[in-house]
């Protein structure tokens, strides 16, 4: 998935609530389930849902109602990009997720969505007790995240105006793959890929923003791309690629449990491996069915394999060996990249700037004398902030617009502007923020305000703004978090493109520490002002 501003704040966010909700969750005594699938009941419904539900079922009559479980479909819980980091961090307790989708924050990950490496509901199968199965759930156990049951999906192609079978047909067409290898394979073939979740496909689709879909066969039907999608390219007993979309517990919570607890959570999750097992077929049956009376493709896997999995290894250890370095080389080279990048000189003299020239800071007289350096400085950081918060949205801008014609008018395949144009815009957004605090631009209502006496008044300024200052000091702390955890694990974007997430959370940190200094310096002077009303009083 690609990542927006929306992620990155939802991100921030999880991060910051995670202690809360570690202690919510263990007052409540009530496991929660989220996935991101359109909810049902224990017989109707997307399936996901309907095995989420199974299990919480089974494991409250296993345990005789010690351990129950809710399940929260639709994202309706936790946005579908945060439930893997949040599992990581303890901060959800189980989820049934698509693997790909944490790609960008654990590259192995990536194995869940390849194309050609599982060929069939077998090979997937029988990954759980094969030796790449057991190097994958030990590289998610060191995550943090703990595999229940392990589901398999068989994979096909919904597209709007015409078929996409071959990788040739690809070319000029705005295409979803669902994991950055799948789009590498389909920006080769010369699409422009689009990257977003399973359940924002259809108003994609819909709106025309995407032309076709990679993705499940429980997804093509409890989605209803059917009623939008005029053709279907599914491989009947085989397909070029099967989804990984296991149930996963936290294992900071996992471990939290009983033992008895923890025994009748697995051995419920083996039972509902046996389910979807039996039933995998059938919902490839329907999938063909919906499609009935309208132009359908169907071909078969072994006709254009080989032209699809390229220069992939097929499945096992050393395809799972392969990944890993192949990630660690792309991720070397854009970190290599990302380094050599040259920034855009700043202009000098921007302290300087005459004080009718627009919106500019001044130095309260109220200022303690010991901080006038401090308060000096904030200007020209700020102003400097500014500049370059002015080169980032032209930046933007200009990216989005190239984007656009070149999807338009050269049919060009596009994987970095939408990424880029967030990273511009996250740091436009977070290391600005402290000269808008410096001229008090941020938006208020001042209806209480005009009616309180200057004293109090007062008072009430130096407590908002000391109630700011907590709060994004706080919030600097964790973001700091953040940007270790994308430095030490080498974390980045599950795009194609995969910039390295560090960018935008040093960005995001950078800006909350300048903020949390800006309003520091602002609570000395609210301090210092009642001093002195006090003193005059």
């Amino acid at each position: 998935m690609s990542i927006s501003r929306r992620a990155l704040v939802q991100a921030a966010a999880a991060t910051a609530i995670s202690p809360l909700a570690a202690r919510v969750l263990a007052q409540d005594g009530t496991l929660k389930i989220s996935h991101q699938f359109p909810g049902g009941t224990l017989t109707e419904g997307d399936f996901r849902d309907r095995l989420c539900r199974r299990f919480a079922a089974d494991v409250e009559k296993r345990s005789n109602g010690a351990l129950k479980a809710a399940v929260y479909p639709g994202s309706s819980l936790m946005k579908t990009n945060s439930q893997f980091s949040a599992l990581r961090k303890g901060a959800l307790d189980l989820s049934l997720v698509p693997l790909s989708y944490a790609g960008g924050e654990v590259p192995e990950t990536n194995i869940g969505l390849m194309p050609a490496l599982v060929p069939s509901y077998e090979v997937g199968t029988a990954w759980k007790t094969a030796e790449v199965g057991k190097l994958l759930a030990k590289t998610l156990d060191d995550k943090g995240v703990l595999i229940v049951s392990w589901i398999w999906q068989g994979g096909g192609v919904a597209s709007k105006n015409a078929p996409l079978v071959a990788p040739a047909d690809a070319r000029g067409m705005k295409v979803r793959g669902g994991s950055r290898e799948m789009d590498m394979m389909l920006k080769e073939a010369g699409a422009s890929v689009i990257s977003l979740p399973s359940n924002e496909i259809y108003a994609a689709m819909q709106t025309g923003a995407m032309e076709a879909a990679m993705t499940s066969s429980t997804s093509f039907i409890s989605f209803k791309l059917e009623e939008i999608a005029k053709h279907l390219t599914t491989a009947r007993n085989k397909a070029y690629w099967f989804m990984f979309e296991p149930l996963m517990i936290s294992k900071e919570v996992f471990h939290k449990l009983p033992k008895a607890h923890q025994d009748i959570i697995m051995a419920v999750g083996r039972a509902g491996e046996v389910r979807h097992r039996r039933r995998a077929r059938r919902r490839q049956a329907r999938r063909r069915g919906l499609h009935q009376g309208r132009r359908e493709v169907l071909r078969h896997r072994s006709r254009h394999a080989g032209q699809v999995a390229g220069h992939r290894q097929g499945h096992g250890l050393e395809g799972l060996r392969g990944t890993q370095r192949h990630v660690q080389r792309v991720d070397d080279g854009r970190a290599e990249a990302a380094v050599n990048i040259d920034l855009p000189p700043v202009p000098v003299g921007l302290a300087a700037a005459p004080a009718g020239a627009g919106l500019h800071q001044h130095i309260d007289p109220a200022t303690p004398r010991w901080l006038l350096p401090l308060a000096r400085g904030l200007i020209v950081v700020n102003r400097a902030m500014m500049v370059l918060g002015m080169l980032a949205l032209l930046a933007s801008a200009l990216i989005l617009t190239s984007s656009v014609v070149t999807r338009y008018f050269l049919h060009a395949s596009t994987d970095w502007q939408d990424e880029a144009s967030v990273f511009c815009l996250v740091g436009a957004t977070f290391l600005c923020s402290a000269f808008v605090q410096a001229i008090r631009g941020h938006v208020g209502i001042e209806a209480v305000s005009t009616l309180l006496p200057e004293r109090v008044n007062r008072v009430r300024i130096a407590i908002v703004d000391l109630g700011c200052l907590a709060f994004c000091a706080f919030f600097a702390w964790k973001s700091l978090t953040l940007l270790h955890e994308a430095w030490s694990e080498g974390q980045t974007t599950s795009s194609s493109w995969a910039p390295p997430l560090w960018i935008p959370y040093l960005l995001m940190s950078l800006g909350m520490l300048l903020l949390s200094v800006q309003l520091a310096l602002q609570c000395a002077v609210s301090a210092n002002k009642l001093r002195r009303i006090e003193g005059a009083a």
